[in-house]
């Protein structure tokens, strides 16, 4: 509701003090209706919302599922003590936690986590509007401000250090995809990439191990080639 309140506000202060012409005459019924892009002048009116943190949240909930509920092994209040210290004097629990299934493997439990997280927020913004009555449409990707946004959040259950990087996008947090690309393939299929109206992405990177020699790229026959 704070974002929604400051892009809502940002949208106004743009209309009352810095109105667009040049884009508003290549945009769609702006000339049609007298209006500027700013004020209500284009077919649609919308924002884009980015939603970071996936991967980091759901490999929090499995961590939180896995120690303090599923083994018992570690109390709620010794996390908090932990999280509140950025793991300093807790390393034992943070290998812990570490170790707890992760996103990013084809681990259904937690890849379902993922989709619930984000399909909760994509419905959450289904409800805000702008002041023109445009919707909130969500992003699945970061661009990079995985890097921005992570150098403010705290320490989290999955082991992670305060102030390190969040995960890119939809992709695992970085080195925890360790099952190899398959794996990472099938975590990524139970996102709700359709419900996402401003689209989704991954980062999936290849070893040039994986396709060297004459076993590695698809080389096509002549008869292929032909057809």
């Amino acid at each position: 509701e704070r974002m929604v309140y400051n892009c809502n506000q940002g949208e106004l202060r743009q209309r009352e003090r810095g109105p667009l012409p040049c884009w508003s005459l290549l945009t769609d019924d702006c000339v049609a209706r007298g209006r500027d892009i700013t004020d209500g002048g284009p077919v649609y009116n919308y924002h884009s919302i980015c939603f970071i943190g996936t991967a980091d949240t759901a490999d929090s909930l499995a961590a939180l599922k896995k120690v303090v509920f599923d083994e018992q092994s570690v109390s709620a209040e010794a996390i908090l003590d932990a999280l509140r210290a950025d793991y300093e004097g807790h390393e034992a629990l943070r290998q812990h936690l570490l170790r707890a299934p992760k996103y990013g493997n084809d681990i259904a439990e937690v890849d379902l986590l993922a989709a619930r997280v984000a399909q909760h927020f994509i419905d959450l913004m289904d409800t805000m509007r702008s002041p023109h009555g445009g919707r909130y449409f969500v992003h699945l990707f970061s661009f990079r401000w995985n890097l921005d946004f992570g150098a403010y959040v705290g320490a989290t259950p999955d082991g992670r250090r305060a102030g390190d990087p969040l995960a890119y996008s939809l992709s695992a947090h970085q080195g925890r995809d360790v099952e190899g690309i398959t794996a990472l393939l099938r975590s990524l299929a139970r996102l709700p990439h359709s419900a996402a109206a401003g689209g989704s992405a991954a980062i999936v990177e290849v070893d040039p191990a994986l396709v060297e020699g004459a076993a590695g790229p698809v080389v096509s026959t002549p008869q292929l080639q032909h057809e």
